[in-house]
């Protein structure tokens, strides 16, 4: 006879034999076996003490019970009845019986067995068993009688058999009634700590992850139960079993839904808890999601998508703090970006901007840090081994890529760029570096515009085609 817990129980894979483990079924389940075990060592004494009886029921009968206790623990500790042990707990009652001198105390044994053996299973399993362990011990009240117990003595024995259905549903009740405030409890604190780790999920991801480990909880004890997030505009995957399906609505819609499969029917209890943490999973995924989008417009760029200001002065402090870290900080100023702006419109300004920032993102390293400090200014720092050495290379690079002409609608525009680079050196400052590319910046500046002066004044068949000027501090 199988003694699953009810589905939904949060249950320890092995229960502790030497101390009182945590909860009231398991602490009731503790109790009882105890009580069983005392039972069955008075009954393993009378057995060996007893002089009227054939040695070899006798002998059986210690092989039972020792078995029967044996088993009694290893399924206690594994909070499971299998069905194969029914034959050896009966067959002990049984002969237990028959086998002592003093048959009266023999009702002991019973009485613990059932006791212990009614705080496992369902009803109807438990009405099962104690019906059987009666019938054990009337067939060994008939086997008691064969080898010479008066009958009136049997009939006696048979008086304190009323109180055993009695007793045995009682503790079952308190069984049933403990495990369902314990699976409450357990319930409560699944979804209390849920709620808490899913407030603080700082992305939706994370908030979904922490939404099915707490799912997973919850279903631990149902059969074939599994359950995923499908997202808006994701396909359903094909149902197994008994699907249950719960929107994730917010105020502003539905993010998706809490797909739960299993062999059989939820528990309505467990229903009621997936609704409340499908609430909280949809909120926390709200949230999160409304959290890190002003969590991305407060460190980029809104037009570029490029980081801005905060994150740069971030990861200089980073890359200074080791002194022993190359890093070179690239500042670059567009020239004649005005100009686009007054003949082809801000809306052109913007496309080139966006355009721009394309390239510098495709020009350098992904560990690189592409920014845009506003108006037509753009920072690149280059961080890590080579990054000095490498900085002019980065820098001509970064020209000739914000050089080339850029389409902007129905027209092509092309700009010019001033890079000023800076590289840091022992001791330098977040705000020392970037004085020190600024600095450079106005001079790249300043001479690109003296070259176009003296290219005006030398007449059109000396002019060049326009470029970058950059200057380096370091």
């Amino acid at each position: 006879m199988s003694g699953e817990p009810s589905p939904g129980a949060l249950r320890p894979p092995r229960a502790p034999l030497l101390r009182p483990p945590d909860g009231l079924l398991a602490r009731l389940r503790w109790l009882f076996l105890a009580v069983a075990l005392f039972f069955t060592a008075g009954a393993l004494l009378q057995t060996v003490l007893a002089s009227g009886r054939p040695p070899g029921l006798r002998a059986a009968t210690v092989v039972l019970l020792l078995a029967v206790a044996g088993w009694w623990v290893r399924c206690y500790r594994r909070s499971r009845f299998p069905p194969a042990g029914l034959v050896l707990e009966l067959a002990a009652i049984g002969l237990h019986v028959c086998s002592p001198d003093d048959t009266v105390r023999s009702v002991g044994l019973l009485y613990g067995a059932v006791t212990f053996r009614s705080l496992y299973g369902s009803s109807r399993q438990v009405a099962a068993y104690i019906a059987l362990a009666i019938g054990a011990y009337l067939a060994g009240l008939v086997l008691a009688v064969h080898l010479g117990l008066e009958p009136d003595a049997a009939l006696v024995l048979q008086g304190p058999l009323p109180g055993v259905p009695v007793l045995g549903v009682v503790v079952h009740l308190v069984a049933v009634v403990g495990g369902q405030v314990e699976r409450a409890v357990g319930r409560e604190r699944v979804l209390s700590r849920a709620g808490l780790a899913i407030a603080l999920a700082e992305d939706p991801e994370r908030a979904r992850h922490e939404g099915l480990a707490a799912v997973a909880a919850l279903l631990r004890g149902v059969d074939g139960a599994r359950a995923q997030v499908v997202l808006d505009g994701d396909q359903h995957p094909p149902p197994g079993g008994s699907r249950l399906v719960l929107p994730l609505r917010t105020s502003e819609g539905t993010l998706g839904d809490l797909v739960v499969d299993s062999t059989a029917p939820l528990p309505g209890e467990v229903r009621g808890a997936l609704e409340v943490l499908g609430a909280q999973v949809a909120m926390g995924m709200h949230r999160a999601a409304l959290t890190a989008d002003l969590r991305h417009r407060a460190t980029h760029d809104p037009l570029t998508g490029l980081a801005n200001r905060a994150p740069v002065e971030e990861a200089l402090r980073r890359a200074l703090s080791d002194p022993a870290r190359e890093a070179a900080l690239l500042l670059l100023d567009l020239d004649g970006f005005k100009g686009v702006n007054d003949v082809h419109g801000h809306a052109a300004g913007d496309a080139l901007l966006i355009a721009v920032a394309g390239r510098l993102r495709s020009a350098v390293r992904s560990g690189d840090l592409v920014a845009r400090l506003g108006g037509d200014e753009f920072v690149v720092l280059l961080a890590g081994e080579g990054a000095a050495p490498q900085a002019p290379m980065v820098a001509e690079r970064l020209r000739r890529r914000i050089s080339a002409p850029v389409r902007v609608g129905d027209v092509e525009v092309t700009v010019g760029v001033s890079i000023g680079v800076a590289t840091a050196h022992p001791g330098t400052t977040p705000g020392a570096l970037l004085r020190e590319a600024d600095e450079a910046m106005y001079r790249a500046k300043a001479a690109r515009g003296e070259r176009r002066r003296r290219e005006a004044s030398s007449g059109p068949q000396d002019r060049r085609t326009p470029r970058a000027d950059t200057a380096s501090l370091s």
